[in-house]
């Protein structure tokens, strides 16, 4: 081709996106803080299921390019950030939250992973001394409104490989129906297509996987339901099964809807991100219900030149 396609402006509907959210997190820095620092306070260290399936897909991907050293943006409560140190003789982390730092710091510490460094600052300002072999995100992206920025940021910053990741999914049936109840439900979900459009504008022709995901949570009773307190959950504490606040329905939402459906053992699912933002949450009578998602990753080598993951 002579030219790159002239499309929309991917990178201006990001940002549009993230301006129309309804969390004050995406653009109060210190809300976000406060709401890290709530987290952080009842969370446990317990990888996620889905963040152990991309990093096994990356695996080979590391060593096929000779990753040594890695830069983790946004680490949240560490789901990447310890199985990169076990992969890389140097692991960094840079977040705005200092309970995040810590948090993970000390996981790794109770772990034995002394390979792990922490910059306490905010993406959009953090200018690392030094480039990294890798630089790697994962649903990090939410309060990011120039997407284009982030993006060179990490490639100014890696010397071989950088590779960015977020859920996604399109809403399902159920959430439709919530809305029709009166459920005040936030998706906040973002469609992959927007990482696609940026970095192709951006002249980045990344290499693009997606991989299934399926989360499941269960409610005991409609109360718990509509409070957003799920049953028995195996790790973490209150929230779904890997730990993560679930916000209620709006109660006559919820009993409206459980009503409706006459469920006498009530199973939800609840998206996988990011963090902290209103969850949608299902309910049925009988077997539990799974929620399909997907996680899209974006790999480009450093200096923008195109290439594929290994086979």
């Amino acid at each position: 081709m002579r030219e790159r396609v002239p499309m929309t402006d991917f990178a201006r509907q990001w940002a549009e996106h993230v301006a129309a959210s309804a969390s004050p997190r995406m653009t109060d820095d210190q809300a976000e803080r406060d709401f890290w620092h709530a987290f952080m306070t009842r969370k446990t260290y317990a990888p996620e299921p889905s963040a152990l399936q991309v990093l096994e897909r990356l695996r080979p991907l590391l060593r096929a390019r000779g990753v040594e050293t890695a830069l983790e943006v946004g680490p949240g409560w560490g789901s990447y950030t310890l199985t990169l140190a076990e992969l890389c003789r140097e692991v960094a982390c840079v977040d705005l939250s200092r309970d995040v730092l810590d948090f993970v710091l000390r996981a790794g510490a109770e772990r034995g992973r002394d390979n792990i460094t922490a910059f306490h600052a905010k993406w959009e300002e953090f200018t690392p001394e030094r480039r990294y072999d890798l630089v790697f995100g994962y649903n990090c992206f939410y309060r990011q409104a120039d997407l284009a920025d982030c993006f060179r940021r990490m490639d100014r910053a890696a010397d071989k490989l950088c590779v960015a990741g977020m859920n996604t999914g399109l809403a399902p049936a159920w959430l439709h129906e919530l809305d029709a109840a009166g459920g005040r439900v936030s998706w906040e979900w973002k469609d992959y297509i927007y990482f696609v459009g940026v970095l192709y504008q951006m002249g980045i022709d990344a290499n693009v996987m997606v991989l299934p995901f399926e989360k499941e949570l269960s409610y005991p009773d409609t109360d718990a339901l509509v409070r957003g307190v799920p049953a028995a959950p195996r790790r973490g504490g209150r929230g779904d099964r890997q730990g993560h606040p679930v916000p209620p329905l709006h109660p006559e939402a919820g009993r409206e809807l459980a009503r409706k459906r006459e469920i006498p053992q009530r199973r939800g699912v609840v998206d996988a991100g990011p963090p902290g933002l209103s969850r949608p949450t299902s309910c049925r009578r009988g077997p539990a219900e799974s929620r399909d998602s997907a996680g899209p990753l974006f790999a480009w080598r450093a200096g923008a030149q195109p290439w594929s993951f290994p086979s």
